[in-house]
């Protein structure tokens, strides 16, 4: 897993992909309605992938934050506490 790095990242570039995809589609076809109407089915194709960013995002999120909680627990039991102690007086 070192390797690849947070595989959440592809995760997300996937669910951008789709919404660029969703984004430019529906551009295209309020720009030029005349030259996409023949084009139905790529416009259905990319209105699924739209839907499908939804679930796909929230999963490369909520995989991303796991995993750095992964990490910081496991820097926490690596590294000493650095941070401030409290003394009474």
């Amino acid at each position: 897993m070192a390797v690849l790095g947070h595989r959440s990242f592809l995760v997300l570039a996937v669910g951008t992909l789709l919404g660029f995809a969703l984004t430019l589609t529906t551009l295209l076809t309020y720009l030029m309605p005349s030259a996409v109407s023949s084009l139905k089915v790529f416009y259905a194709a990319a209105l699924i992938g739209g839907i499908a960013q939804v679930p796909v995002a929230i999963w490369g999120v909520a995989w991303l934050f796991r995993s750095y909680g992964q990490l910081q627990s496991r820097s926490a039991a690596l590294l000493p506490d650095a941070s401030p102690q409290r003394t009474t007086e």
